[in-house]
């Protein structure tokens, strides 16, 4: 399904039940194991099945491989894996596709619920050091807590991860003397 940039035509629409304001931020929310998490609506491009992927050796748990969307190739994450969970997907999961000019990244997570209105004062900032570096909020819808992604962080894992895997190469390649 594509997020499109028009006010609410796309299939994906803000909750219904509340007005939105200026002040609001929409937030795309999807599952993950038992746990409720979002992403910015504004840095989400589409929301596509688990399709065939291109898988990665010696790339780490996190990144599952690369999707090709219509002929651009980008890193998935896995969602359960960055958040401690076991590996885990089947058909029914999705993958988030985000990006801010273009698509940049997947994040592949069980489900994707809806686009909501939030308060901007109802987000507040994780500032401990011990969570992953990639939740930096959490707000409450319903009373149930989401912890919020943050797009810059996770493209940063991906860049890591493509240098980690290019210097260990380099250095396999190089003779010993």
């Amino acid at each position: 399904m594509l997020i499109d940039t028009r006010p609410y035509t796309s299939a994906i629409r803000p909750s219904a039940s509340s007005p939105i304001t200026h002040q609001d931020v929409l937030i795309v929310t999807f599952q993950i194991e038992h746990q409720r998490y979002g992403l910015a609506l504004e840095v989400v491009r589409e929301i596509v099945r688990l399709p065939a992927m291109i898988m990665l050796a010696g790339a780490p748990p996190a990144l599952c491989g690369l999707l090709n969307l219509r002929g651009q190739h980008l890193p998935v994450l896995d969602g359960r894996v960055l958040v401690g969970e076991c590996r885990q997907y089947d058909l029914s999961s999705q993958i988030v596709i985000a990006g801010r000019a273009q698509p940049e990244l997947g994040l592949l997570v069980d489900q994707v619920y809806e686009v909501c209105a939030v308060a901007a004062d109802r987000i507040t900032p994780i500032n401990r050091t011990d969570v992953a570096p990639f939740l930096t909020n959490v707000f409450v819808l319903a009373d149930t807590s989401v912890l919020l992604f943050d797009l810059t962080k996770l493209v940063a894992l991906t860049s890591d991860t493509a240098k980690r895997k290019s210097k260990h190469e380099s250095q396999r390649r190089e003779p010993r003397v």
